[in-house]
């Protein structure tokens, strides 16, 4: 049986990181946990990883030292409806479920 592991303090865990845009992280991770008492979060693939009502959406990328990167998670937990099919380059609108 594997070990529960212990919750890791955010903040503690940027302040911790070698990435020098620490205070864009904070700003950035700032604004997205004031969109909703529903957003949690915790450590991802070594960054900071947001969810909306228990599932993954937004991750952080920190290996590049000269950018914050973010990634999105939504696989089957979203319905994709074109929105501009008669376009070259189509449009899409993802709607959370």
């Amino acid at each position: 049986m594997r070990a529960k592991k212990e919750p890791i303090d955010i903040n503690e865990f940027i302040d911790n990181h070698p990435h020098p845009l620490k205070r864009e992280i904070k700003e950035v991770r700032k604004i997205i946990l004031a969109c909703g008492a529903d957003i949690t979060e915790h450590i991802k693939w070594n960054a900071p990883s947001f969810c909306y009502l228990g599932d993954d959406r937004i991750t952080f990328k920190l290996n590049k030292n000269d950018v914050v990167q973010s990634g999105t998670q939504y696989g089957i937990l979203c319905d994709m409806e074109e929105i501009n099919a008669n376009t070259v380059q189509r449009s899409y609108r993802m709607s959370w479920r």
